[in-house]
Order: C-alpha cells, then sequence, then structure tokens
C-alpha cells in the first residue's frame, strides 16, 4: 500500500495519477488520465482503508440510481486494491472555486443552476434516496454542464462524518464566521443532520435552499443577513421559494425537489408575484435547460 502523497505519477489499474485536486475526511481525488485512451478522470482515493464500506456505500449508490445527465458519472472501481478507488468523470471546476473568484452570482445564473440540481434530485428521490450531503464542492462543472457528486449515500446520518466535519470546520474558524475555503458538510447541516435523524427528500430541499442563498448573496446561509431581494435586487418570489425550503420543520418545506423546481418555474414564467428580469444576469439564465424537465 502507497501513501497517498506517493499515488502521484503512479498507476491505479489503468490509470496515470498526475495530481491531487481535493481532500475530504474520507477520500483525496487525484486527477488522473487513462492510459490507453488518454481521457482525463478524477480518481478518489480512501484515506484510510478501515473504510471500504464508506466506498463500496457510494458505487453501490450511483449504480442504483443510474445515469443522469447532472450526476458524476462512475468510470470504473477497485475495491479490492492496495490503496482502494473508484474513477469518476473529470469535472473542471466547481462551484466552490466559482464563488471563490466572484463571490456572488447572478440571480439567474443561481436559478439556473439550482434548477439543474434540483432535476437530478428530483430523479435521486424519484429512485427513494436521498443526496444528504449538498454543499458547493460537491457541485461541479464538466464543460458548464452542472454535476453533482459525492452522495452521502445512507438515509441514517453517520455521525462519525459529522464529527469529522465538525472538527474540520473548527478548525478554519475565525473572526466569529467561517471562512469560504472551510467546506465542512456541517456549515450545509440540516436540523435532521444536527440531531442524528433520518434524512428524507426535504433535507436536500433545505440544502439547495442554503446554496442558491449563498449564490445570490455571497454568504452562507448560517451567516445570513437579510434577504436575497434587498442584497442582490433579486425578485421577491425568489426570497419566498427559499425561506419555504429552509424552513426549520421539514413537513413545511417542499415535499420534495420535484416540488420545488416546479415552483422556480413559476417564478421563471412570472407566474409568482412579479415578472423576471435580472438586469446583470438575465441573458444567463439558459431557459431551454430550466424548462425542459420541468
Amino acid at each position: 500500500m502507497k501513501t497517498l502523497d506517493e499515488l502521484v505519477n503512479k498507476t491505479l489499474g489503468n490509470y496515470k495519477v498526475e495530481e491531487k485536486i481535493g481532500e475530504g475526511a474520507f477520500l483525496t481525488v487525484f486527477k488522473g488520465r487513462h492510459e490507453q485512451i488518454d481521457r482525463p478522470v478524477a480518481i478518489k482515493v480512501l484515506n484510510d482503508n478501515l473504510q471500504g464500506n464508506r466506498l463500496k456505500r457510494e458505487i453501490d449508490f450511483l449504480s442504483q440510481v443510474g445515469n443522469h445527465p447532472n450526476i458524476v458519472g462512475v468510470l470504473d472501481a477497485d475495491v479490492y486494491s492496495d490503496n482502494p478507488y473508484v474513477v469518476v468523470e473529470y469535472c473542471d471546476s466547481s462551484l466552490a472555486k466559482e464563488l471563490e473568484k466572484s463571490s456572488t452570482l447572478s440571480w439567474g445564473r443561481a436559478v439556473n443552476i439550482s434548477s439543474n440540481l434540483l432535476d437530478a434530485l428530483s430523479f435521486i428521490h424519484s429512485k427513494r434516496r436521498v443526496h444528504g450531503d449538498i454543499k458547493p464542492s460537491n457541485i461541479l462543472f464538466n464543460n458548464g454542464t452542472v454535476k453533482l457528486s459525492d452522495f452521502n449515500s445512507r438515509t441514517q446520518n453517520d455521525l462519525e462524518t459529522y464529527a469529522k466535519s465538525v472538527a474540520q470546520s473548527i478548525s478554519h474558524a475565525s473572526d466569529g464566521k467561517t471562512p469560504r475555503f472551510t467546506e465542512g458538510s456541517v456549515l450545509y447541516f440540516t436540523k435532521e443532520h444536527r440531531s442524528g435523524k433520518d434524512l428524507t427528500p426535504q433535507s436536500d430541499v433545505h440544502q439547495v435552499g442554503q446554496i442558491l442563498y449563498e449564490m445570490v448573496t455571497g454568504t452562507r446561509f448560517i451567516d445570513k443577513e437579510g434577504s436575497v431581494a434587498e442584497i442582490s435586487k433579486a425578485p421577491k418570489w425568489l426570497d419566498k421559494i427559499i425561506e419555504k425550503a429552509t424552513n426549520n420543520s421539514p413537513e413545511k418545506r417542499y415535499k420534495d425537489a420535484n416540488e420545488m423546481k416546479i415552483e422556480l418555474k413559476k417564478g421563471l414564467e412570472g407566474k409568482l408575484d412579479e415578472p423576471i428580469f435580472d438586469p446583470h444576469g438575465f441573458w444567463e439564465i439558459d431557459f431551454s435547460k430550466a424548462l425542459k424537465t420541468l
């Protein structure tokens, strides 16, 4: 078994490991390349071989939900390797990186990204599963296409994940607020996550609402300072959608991603409290993508 640092410039199966591009509590992600077909890939390697069951759960989860254009696809895996790994499609950017660069996105683009996320989650919910860990670093882009990644893969809250996320977040905290580069899952936990209850589609809805607020305002939902309409001149109907999605009581949220997606569609069509118009980002709304699956 090689240490993670020793994997760079080595091979795992048919893949040449090129460079480390990310690290989480349980997995380290490397950019790699299939040696025979020269295809770039992302290789996720376990930090601790004792967590092999977690890797198997994610692979099983993805095989159950099948293929979807807004879900990162699994290409290969070897859970019995000295360094267990899974190979997924390579994505060239993430929402976390975009927010680091520009702090905020136009509300038009934020709604477009959210619509794609909700489309992926609607598909997952139709399979009677949930994601459970939606945060900017898990929202990727492959040539501009939104790709959801890194599934919790369990409906029962994972207390070990919670503990590691808390430790990761506390280690980066400063000035009473959490800096944007801190990507511990705990920063996006819902009431259900914190209490150890089973996660449901409403848990995913809450996290999408948090992300939507953050994209438009540049502030994490846990540090909420005002409405999106006040901060960014977004339409008032967007505030109402975020407010319902992030209600502390799961039963008062949208029942699933599809219901929230339908409500966003109504807002885009001007069927809520005002017509859509975003002078800074109107033309960034991809209506064909946002509406064709709604």
